[in-house]
């Protein structure tokens, strides 16, 4: 009969850790910051970060970056276009959740 009870604890609890752990991977917040991480790695499979970096100008010169990304940018293809945006819209999102999330809210008195 122990060995009954043991066996069942062990499964009750297999599918407890099993519902925590989805709970915690596909929770709003962490979809927002898998998104960009992904996003990311997508785009370093489609361009070359290190030759982007290798050929980028002085980051001291505002200007001139300016100039090189929007260059860069305008001059590559659709799908990384595309991708670079949703990068910037879900980091975008992913601020706003957490400053959602972890802001306190105090009320105002004058």
């Amino acid at each position: 009969m122990q060995r009954i009870n043991t066996q069942l604890k062990k499964k009750i609890m297999r599918r407890i850790y099993f519902a925590y752990f989805l709970r915690k991977m596909f929770n709003p917040l962490a979809i927002k910051a898998y998104l960009p991480v992904s996003f990311v790695g997508i785009i370093a499979l489609q361009v070359s970060l290190t030759n982007v970096a290798a050929n980028m100008p002085s980051m001291t010169n505002i200007d001139a970056l300016y100039r090189f990304f929007s260059s860069a940018f305008l001059n590559t293809e659709f799908a990384v276009q595309l991708l670079s945006v949703g990068t910037l819209v879900a980091i975008f999102l992913l601020l706003e959740d957490v400053v959602k999330t972890y802001s306190i809210s105090t009320p105002v008195t004058i």
